[in-house]
């Protein structure tokens, strides 16, 4: 099995622009907080007990085998602030390896 290479590519060339909105990949450690915010604001909205801190999510994330953020995560942000994120994870089930995407 091989595996990919990393894919950088993140525009948007059809869709107009929106005012203070920009989508951007993950940047550093800074963002596990922000990605945690999010997460929790929608859990609580959502009603799942699932509140993560920067750290769980850190230690989440870098657990993940053939995962890194830094390549597989993107963040919405409105006026700096992070409004929403989407990503993908390789997992392996029964030996065959299947990609989840999630979204916030």
């Amino acid at each position: 099995m091989t595996a990919t290479g990393n894919i950088r590519t993140a525009t948007l060339t059809d869709v107009p622009g929106l005012p203070g909105i920009r989508a951007r990949h993950f940047a550093d450690a800074s963002d596990y907080e922000r990605l945690a915010d999010l997460t929790v604001e929608a859990n609580l909205a959502d009603g799942i007990p699932y509140l993560p801190s920067a750290q769980n999510l850190q230690v989440e994330m870098d657990a993940a085998e053939g995962a890194d953020p830094v390549d597989d995560v993107i963040l919405v942000e409105r006026d700096g602030r992070v409004i929403g994120a989407a990503g993908v994870e390789r997992v392996v089930r029964e030996g065959v390896p299947n990609y989840q995407i999630w979204g916030t």
